[in-house]
């Protein structure tokens, strides 16, 4: 989750075919999922729990509060605008480095990003997008890249929502061996979800981030956490992370 913060203040391949027709990836109204990482459907097309609608993403948190279900599928190009007006919305400015449109087109097409949008609430509206990088990682590590909620779709749950989504699906459809992300030092409410979701801190880059805008001209450091394969088991065996599907 490079030199960005998923939840503003607190607290997820497809190629384009040749001659630019439009895929059933980019299709409005495709179905496209669930696949795993290489863009391929399993036995029996049964729905994973990152997009089942209501699907359980694991016990509450810490003060009692059950996360709200989420629903990630695939971003359309078509998306890209919902994209970029929530990555530059003031709220969300402070803690990330907004990408180019050319950038996030890239991250839709190429087979080493999962691009998914965020739905929720009762009819399952856009609330935001997600990033993963490292899907064909040769090392199985699998970088969040990004998590980004809207303002108002924020405080309810759904950041931790995503992640345990993430979670599950790094490490049981990607098969990642290490699931990692980094987030700004300013982001302390960031910091305390993804330690309450077993992220361990790796070490800082320390002022690689330059802050700006708001009158801000100085520097942040990066927190690089991750979470190993066999944290997560010890996780799902003490019934604080859910393995399957509902």
């Amino acid at each position: 989750m490079s030199d960005q913060d998923p939840h503003g203040p607190q607290d997820a391949c497809g190629v384009a075919p040749p001659g630019g027709s439009r895929s059933a990836w980019e299709r409005p109204g495709a179905d496209h999922g669930p696949q795993d990482a290489c863009g391929v459907a399993p036995p029996g097309g049964s729905r994973s729990a990152w997009e089942r609608p209501g699907a359980d993403h694991g016990p509450q948190d810490a003060c009692g509060v059950a996360p709200q279900r989420v629903r990630l599928r695939p971003t359309l190009l078509s998306d890209l605008d919902f994209v970029i007006q929530v990555e530059t919305d003031g709220h969300n400015l402070p803690f990330i480095t907004p990408w180019e449109r050319t950038q996030h087109e890239g991250a839709v097409r190429f087979p080493d990003f999962r691009h998914f949008i965020v739905e929720a609430g009762p009819g399952f509206e856009a609330a935001g997008f997600v990033i993963l990088q490292g899907c064909r990682n040769p090392h199985r590590s699998v970088e969040m890249k990004r998590l980004v909620l809207a303002h108002d779709g924020q405080g309810q749950g759904l950041g931790r929502a995503c992640v345990r989504a993430l979670k599950l699906m790094a490490f049981r459809d990607l098969h990642a061996h290490r699931f990692w992300l980094d987030v700004k030092a300013l982001n302390t409410r960031a910091q305390l979800l993804y330690g309450s979701e077993g992220f361990v801190e790796e070490g800082r880059l320390r002022e690689s981030v330059r802050l700006t805008g708001n009158n801000a001209d100085g520097y942040d450091s990066l927190i690089v956490m991750s979470l190993l394969d066999r944290e997560y088991q010890a996780r799902v065996a003490l019934g604080l992370d859910s393995a399957a599907a509902a």
